[in-house]
């Protein structure tokens, strides 16, 4: 497989890891084939097909997501470990960025990163107030009170987009996951601090917090 570089003109020839395999967590596939440390890979993505480049930079289950359709793929690196500066360079020229997974075996890796035990509950204040809303599985959308782009909770916040995320939630044997994804981000969204683009795909864990506007909210256990 041939990949361009930042610049979109210089190309280079990089090895094609394994098909990746689906996983019982929605939106997640792990690959096999293990890849060796300091070498760059990649995969097509199961979802969209587009390319992930992987430049694993020390051994264990690495994990990688696309950054056109948020699909998350897990795979196990081999061999070492890269010094820091020149796993810095090569991530900075990568189109995808490989996310840090814990070292676990791939049959657990994805459940244990990605889904808690219970249910839980959007917590958010309101004047002196705390106000909540309990989840369920299913999809519900969050975004400003507006009529003509409603969302299923709404706030009164002129600093916050109409129907600017969407949260979904599912159960598997492990438990509960909790995906956010950016529909509008006219006005900023973040998770933890961080700005999220248009099209992003996040998973929540318990504590998270989702700022969009004026408006911070909290992901906790009921």
């Amino acid at each position: 497989m041939s990949i361009s570089d930042n610049n979109g003109t210089a190309r280079h020839r990089i090895k094609v890891l394994g098909k990746a395999v689906a996983t019982p967590v929605e939106g997640t596939w792990v690959v096999m084939e293990p890849a060796d440390v300091g070498k760059r890979y990649a995969v097509r993505c199961p979802r969209c097909k587009s390319p992930i480049v992987l430049f694993p930079d020390k051994e264990g289950v690495r994990r990688a997501t696309c950054r056109k359709c948020g699909a998350i793929v897990a795979f196990n690196a081999v061999g070492g470990t890269v010094p820091a500066d020149a796993a810095n360079q090569q991530q900075q020229a990568q189109r995808s960025v490989a996310q840090q997974a814990p070292a676990q075996q791939l049959s657990t890796v994805m459940s244990d990163v990605d889904t808690v035990a219970g249910i839980g509950r959007l917590e958010w204040r309101r004047l002196l107030f705390t106000r909540h809303h309990n989840l369920a599985v299913g999809e519900i959308t969050l975004g400003r009170q507006d009529s003509s782009a409603p969302s299923d909770l709404m706030w009164n916040d002129k600093k916050m987009s109409a129907r600017s995320v969407k949260l979904t939630v599912e159960q598997g044997e492990r438990g509960f996951t909790y995906r956010l994804t950016v529909l509008r981000a006219t006005n900023p969204v973040l998770v933890n601090g961080r700005r999220e683009a248009v099209g992003n795909t996040i998973f929540l864990r318990l504590g998270d917090v989702i700022t969009m506007g004026n408006t911070r909210i909290v992901l906790k256990p009921i």
